[in-house]
């Protein structure tokens, strides 16, 4: 009898084994690669690596030609990425560069888009801003501003939101368009902040721009310049 208890016990522990060894041997899944819309509310900050973007003459004075997309937008209405000033530094700006940027290493149009694409000066984004005509509109559920040049072509701007810490803010709400200059401020302990183009919407639902100014240290989004 004691042997027969023996034999079942061995018979049991062997088939423990044998199945343990099968569950191991069944390889993994493999992992999808996951890929995110840059156009909704909780959208990542960083942008596609990949833009495709077009280079578009708004027929300005000085004939520079713009992206008909953010850097890092996969679409002309999509928001693309938000980027600290010089896409360094943390939200006070502590860090960022204190100096111009447009057109050198640290240029985040050059290094997301590429040698032919630079991020816009105060002089391109004020020229950009005076000479067209601008009117709210909404592309495929996407509120923002259309501008309008002399020749009659046009861009489109989301009201992308901001990054004060590490997520998107306000999106549909408001943008301020980064440009690679700074000005002195006194509101920062940096003692600067960036050019930036203002776009936002007010408290009686109506919206408001202007040449303005943003922290180095919040997340914008960049509208590139073409280099030819």
């Amino acid at each position: 009898m004691k042997h027969f208890r023996f034999t079942i016990i061995t018979a049991l522990a062997m088939l423990l084994t044998c199945s343990v060894t099968a569950h191991a041997a069944t390889p993994a899944k493999k992992a999808t690669k996951r890929v995110t819309n840059t156009m909704g509310k909780n959208a990542p900050t960083a942008g596609c690596a990949v833009t495709n973007a077009k280079a578009i003459d708004m027929g300005l004075p000085s004939g520079t030609l713009w992206a008909d997309r953010n850097v890092g937008a996969e679409a002309p209405e999509a928001y693309g990425g938000l980027y600290r000033y010089g896409n360094k530094g943390n939200m006070g700006g502590k860090g960022c560069p204190k100096e111009n940027i447009s057109g050198t290493k640290l240029d985040v149009a050059t290094i997301k888009m590429g040698k032919n694409w630079r991020m816009p000066t105060t002089a391109e984004i004020t020229e950009l801003w005076e000479n067209c005509t601008h009117e709210f509109d909404v592309v495929k559920n996407q509120p923002g501003f259309r501008l309008r040049g002399p020749n009659g072509n046009c861009i489109f701007l989301p009201l992308t939101g901001l990054m004060y810490n590490y997520g998107r803010s306000q999106a549909g709400q408001c943008a301020f368009y980064q440009t690679g200059e700074i000005t002195d401020s006194w509101m920062y302990q940096v003692g600067f902040e960036a050019v930036t183009l203002n776009l936002w919407q007010q408290d009686d639902d109506t919206f408001k721009c202007q040449i303005g100014s943003e922290s180095p240290g919040s997340g914008c989004p960049i509208r590139a310049v073409y280099v030819k």
